[in-house]
């Protein structure tokens, strides 16, 4: 994918037939195609080291957005690691967890929850991967009934926020560098507001403007790369 601007209007976005990056909607929109398992290893310590422990001891709802989920496996990859935290730790929180894209076909793949040739998955995560991933036999994982149970995708783009609902934890990994810094603080706007007091938000951004922005205007504090907790 390509991260130059387009020049020739006013839309925001960077280069939308590279950012598509093989998904084929008749729409064009901008897409985030690039996506794996367990792509980002910090989030998911963070998770289990930081959020969890602390969302589990002031409540039992943990409700997460994934937003610019691209196929799913972000949103996968985070109830795998929810789902064994909670087994390991014998503390069964109210989990649900809304992936969102603007891309029809990524979507499809996400809800369809069909990945091929997903064999090779290094150690710890090929033990999470194969307890709740199964085989179809055909060199294909689909996910399984517990992963399906806790999981629900929505087409929806981030500027629209969310209508009503508040998060626990908002995850945006990957997303923003596809786009202008002034299109960057209009969608932190609405990650933040969907955020619920004294929750946590994760947001990738390759600004440091918009790092800035993240701490000077808004009441949160930082406790890790990119990872964010809301003051009440």
């Amino acid at each position: 994918m390509s991260n130059k601007k387009v020049d020739t209007d006013n839309t925001g976005y960077f280069s939308v037939s590279e950012s598509l990056d093989g998904f084929t909607d008749s729409s064009r929109r901008i897409a985030t195609g690039a996506t794996t398992f367990f792509r980002n290893p910090e989030l998911l310590r963070q998770l289990t080291n930081t959020v969890l422990p602390s969302l589990a001891s002031s409540g039992n709802r943990f409700h997460v957005w994934c937003a610019g989920c691209s196929t799913g496996m972000e949103v996968y990859s985070i109830a795998m690691v929810v789902l064994d935290w909670m087994d390991v730790n014998r503390c069964p929180l109210q989990c649900k967890i809304l992936g969102s894209d603007i891309s029809d076909e990524a979507l499809g793949i996400a809800r369809t929850g069909r990945y091929p040739s997903l064999k090779k998955l290094n150690q710890p995560n090929s033990i999470l991967f194969n307890r709740y991933m199964l085989d179809d036999g055909n060199g294909s994982a689909v996910i399984g009934k517990e992963l399906r149970a806790v999981t629900v995708f929505k087409q929806r783009d981030i500027a629209l926020g969310s209508r009503s609902h508040k998060f626990e934890l908002v995850v945006c990994d990957h997303v923003f560098q596809y786009f202008t810094e002034t299109r960057q603080y209009e969608y932190l706007e609405r990650l933040m507001a969907a955020c619920q007091p004294h929750g946590f938000i994760y947001v990738s951004t390759p600004l440091n403007q918009v790092i800035t922005e993240i701490t000077n205007r808004y009441p949160v504090n930082k406790f890790a790369k990119h990872f964010y907790r809301l003051k009440g």
